[in-house]
């Protein structure tokens, strides 16, 4: 564990590092830890990055991870992958059911979004333009 310190000062720092028993980014090296927070895309505090032994991030979501398995039984809360998230099967717009394998090598973009919603319903037609390109 490496505490990352979004403290005021030093003496913050200090106090609140001596609760922990992690080890700490130096509190003087704001622009490492500025480089950190945007390599990592931390929004908020606390924020939680697990990072795997080749630097790749293993989970943005480090924090539900303890939330949801105190014990940490299930570290490094990987999430699931993409193949297993996605269905084996799709519809197409006729109706019948398109093979996911048939996208295989492809890129995708997954789009999110509800007849009800008045923004999705503005944005449609300009992603239908692109996806048409």
């Amino acid at each position: 564990m490496v505490f990352v310190s979004s403290d005021k000062d030093e003496k913050q720092f200090a106090e609140y590092h001596g609760e922990m028993d992690f080890l700490a980014l130096p509190f003087s090296d704001r622009g490492r830890k500025d480089a950190l927070s945007k390599k990592y895309k931390v929004k908020g505090i606390p924020s939680l990055i697990v990072v795997g032994p080749d630097g790749e991030v293993v989970t943005a979501d480090g924090r539900d991870g303890v939330t949801e398995d105190p014990t940490g039984a299930k570290f490094p809360w990987k999430p699931p992958s993409f193949s297993e998230l996605f269905p084996s099967a799709l519809i197409g717009k006729d109706g019948g059911d398109v093979a996911a394998a048939s996208l295989d090598s492809k890129y995708l973009m997954i789009y999110f979004s509800a007849h009800w919603c008045g923004p999705c319903r503005g944005f449609t037609p300009e992603l239908t333009k692109v996806s048409e390109a």
